[in-house]
């Protein structure tokens, strides 16, 4: 357990604040809007500096989309020259992931990086999504660089198949120049079935298909729309007759331009669909729907996309654009100052906006945001917006969140946005971790100030309080949802002078207000004013 010092009333406010604090008055009334938060939203693509991600890890990327699974290769695609080689086998025991358990026997390179990665997660009993090739061509060998000359469908790759031998071999046949991804899928579940304790949870069909051709393009065509749905369609159905409690994420998009239209150069509107479906994901989300009606089994548990800050925001806005940029994710007085609002402001913001594509074209279907990031990775604008995208992703019943560093982990570089995490997920015996139980909380209408509050299940109220400000304090109160004042029990946070989790000091004992430096974040538990403190 973490004992916590105490640090001085003011929160380490810098003498660069010279504005008077700001009053700030949270009301939560832990009645209203009251649903589960998945801990799945605290997953990611990799571990971060100082913290060890146990929710929820990912195996995605662009290698996965030109993964063999048979001999364990992948293509690098432009990310890093072309190479065929086995590079994710190093990342997943090493530098994605700092890997416990044991590996399995490196002599069959059978699916081997994939089975690291499971054994890995059963170990830290966490959540696991794997990603499945499902178009195009994937690696034929480990032996370097693949030049122009040699693109797909030459000997140096692999078409993919959907289907393959059923029953599964024991070892697939390297020699038939396919790789069936439903075969792959099969012959994981039959090896996790025989491994006591290891799950194989939801499957991604593919990665970022919208930018295949830039990021593959001596393996992959740019994806057309119907094509590429039949073929989702057609992987999806592979997936649950190889276990139907395997939850199908997809179409994992990179960003707003796929969103809209698959990123192609003809507008979606020119198509006939266009008076029924405003963009692609309402089409791929009505495709999944009829085809799951006529196959008698969810083939879509999850639609899945991919959300990064751009770098215009830092072009256009500066620092303060970096700190807000996590509001296109949820807020409808944003307007971010990038490409995606003068392509998508329709669209934004994003979290509602797939809501409402879902409940109208593929009832029941849960959020997935398998990759995001932000920008400022070495300061506290990254801290901020990654405190506010964990408290809009449970705000907004996402199901499952996948951090994801742009640049790659790099384990030193991501400090601020590992600060975040542990604000949330840490547990200590003065606050405690942040609840699982979503309630409702609201502050004045501004955007220099934003909350998000749950209880925990023994009813003790959290809230996570932000003050975006970067001149002020920020004098935060509470009351319940009858007004009356809540107590501070207890609270911790970070500021701009360090992305340590450290005491945030209550205004005075029994004190019903706290003081936020600027540019900071608090987790503060609260009790009502004639509650015994439950940390005695």
């Amino acid at each position: 357990m973490i004992r916590l010092a105490l640090v001085t009333a003011c929160l380490a406010i810098t003498s660069a604040s010279t504005a008077q604090p700001a009053a700030v008055t949270v009301r939560i009334d832990t009645a209203r809007d009251r649903w589960a938060i998945s801990p799945l939203i605290y997953g990611s693509n990799h571990d971060l500096a100082g913290y060890r991600v146990d929710d929820a890890r990912r195996l995605g990327g662009n290698r996965l989309s030109t993964y063999n699974w048979e001999i364990d290769a992948s293509n690098a695609g432009k990310d890093a020259s072309h190479v065929n080689d086995d590079w994710l086998t190093d990342a997943v025991r090493g530098g994605w992931w700092s890997a416990t358990g044991s590996p399995p026997d490196h002599e069959d390179p059978t699916a081997w990086c994939v089975r690291a990665f499971l054994e890995e997660s059963a170990a830290r009993q966490a959540y696991s999504l794997i990603t499945i090739p499902i178009a195009g061509f994937v690696a034929g060998d480990l032996n370097g660089r693949v030049a122009a000359s040699e693109a797909a469908p030459a000997p140096r790759w692999r078409r993919v198949v959907i289907d393959g031998p059923d029953p599964v071999p024991e070892h697939p046949d390297t020699t038939d120049r396919v790789v069936s991804s439903g075969e792959m899928v099969r012959w994981l579940v039959r090896w996790r079935d025989a491994h006591p304790g290891v799950h194989l949870d939801a499957v991604s069909l593919d990665n970022e298909p919208d930018l295949w051709a830039e990021t593959h393009p001596y393996a992959r065509e740019a994806a057309e729309p119907d094509a590429f749905v039949t073929r989702s369609i057609q992987a999806a159905i592979a997936v649950k007759r190889a276990d139907p409690a395997i939850a199908v994420f997809g179409p994992a998009l990179f960003g707003a331009s796929g969103f809209r239209d698959l990123s192609r150069s003809v507008d979606w509107s020119t198509r006939p669909e266009s008076d029924r479906y405003d963009w692609f994901i309402d089409y791929y989300l009505d495709r999944m729907r009829r085809a799951s009606e006529r196959a008698g089994v969810r083939l879509l548990d999850d639609l899945d996309v991919h959300w990064y800050a751009d770098a215009m925001l830092l072009e256009r806005g500066g620092g303060d654009a970096a700190l807000n940029a996590s509001r296109s994710l949820h807020d409808p007085t944003y307007h971010e100052p990038s490409w995606v609002t003068d392509c998508c402001a329709a669209f934004l913001p994003l979290l509602p906006r797939l809501r409402a594509s879902i409940d109208k074209f593929c009832p029941g279907t849960a959020i997935a945001i398998s990759e995001y990031d932000w920008l400022l990775h070495d300061r506290v604008e990254s801290g901020i917006a990654q405190a506010d995208a964990l408290g809009a992703f449970g705000a907004n019943r996402v199901h499952f969140a996948a951090y994801h560093h742009r640049d790659g982990p790099t384990m030193t570089g991501d400090t601020w946005i590992a600060a975040a995490f542990r604000l949330f997920r840490e547990t200590d015996e003065a606050v405690g971790r942040f609840g699982d139980t979503h309630v409702f909380a609201e502050t004045p209408s501004t955007p220099d100030h934003a909350v998000y509050a749950s209880v925990g299940a023994d009813g003790t109220i959290h809230a996570i309080c932000i003050n975006r400000r970067r001149d002020s304090a920020a004098t935060v109160s509470f009351t319940d949802g009858a007004g009356e004042r809540l107590v501070i029990a207890a609270a911790k946070g970070f500021d701009a002078a360090s992305p340590d989790i450290h005491a945030f000091r209550p205004d005075g004992p029994g004190a019903t207000s706290l003081t936020l430096a600027p540019l900071s974040v608090g987790h503060v538990r609260l009790q009502p004013a004639d509650a015994p403190d439950k940390s005695e």
